[in-house]
């Protein structure tokens, strides 16, 4: 009977999109400057690469958001890409990133490409989306980079102000709603305490017994 033998594979390396995307928005950027320079006017084609780029570049760095000044850093990243996905179109950003293929969204209650397609006619789908970036990009329904750009925009503007002092957006949406928020603090010798954000009481936190232990009676 022949023997079998196990061949190890060669393992790939997986890429590094933190770098690719980095690079490829960094050449984009460099052009978009040029062309300013040169034309004083910028090709569609050349926003569109910054911002699938920056867009792509911002969902995958890391997200330390208890480093301010790397947080302001990334705020201010994301300022720029909005403000260069405003110089386009619902058209043209639809060819970059398109409206994802769902279509039940509205039972429940959920984005979808009906109710994408609704806020683009209401905005103008051949109107330069401008100022209303924000409102555009919370309405759009595309999961893999829109949301995840959406999601990441909150959570670095959320802790930009708690940094300041203020409430979170989380915070005050829950305030809003007259729910009660809780902080949770950690001790030196591990007791963990919970602390409402509006009356200041504080609970300390039962951790469970595991099951091999019994109380001695």
């Amino acid at each position: 009977m022949d023997q079998l033998r196990v061949i190890e594979g060669v393992k790939e390396d997986k890429p590094d999109y933190f770098e690719i995307y980095l690079r490829m928005f960094m050449k984009a950027v460099q052009e978009l400057k040029n062309q300013k320079e040169t034309t004083k006017l910028v090709s569609k084609d050349v926003y569109k690469k910054a911002i699938f780029t920056g867009v792509r570049f911002i969902n995958n760095v890391s997200n330390d958001l208890k480093d301010h000044k790397y947080v302001k850093a990334k705020f201010d990243l994301i300022v720029y890409v909005k403000e260069l996905i405003g110089c386009l179109t619902p058209r043209e950003f639809m060819s970059i990133f398109p409206i994802a293929k769902e279509y039940k969204g509205g039972k429940h209650g959920m984005k979808d490409y009906f109710s994408t397609m609704k806020s683009i006619d209401e905005m103008g789908i051949d109107t330069q989306i401008g100022d209303n970036v924000s409102e555009f990009l919370w309405n759009y329904h595309n999961w893999e980079d829109v949301t995840e750009f959406v999601v990441n925009s909150m959570e670095v503007v959320s802790a930009l102000r708690k940094a300041e002092g203020k409430k979170s957006l989380a915070e005050e949406f829950f305030e809003g709603t007259g729910l009660d928020t809780y902080t949770l603090h950690s001790g030196q010798k591990g007791k963990q305490k919970l602390i409402n954000n509006r009356t200041g009481e504080t609970q300390e936190v039962q951790k469970p017994r595991p099951r091999y232990l019994k109380p001695v009676q």
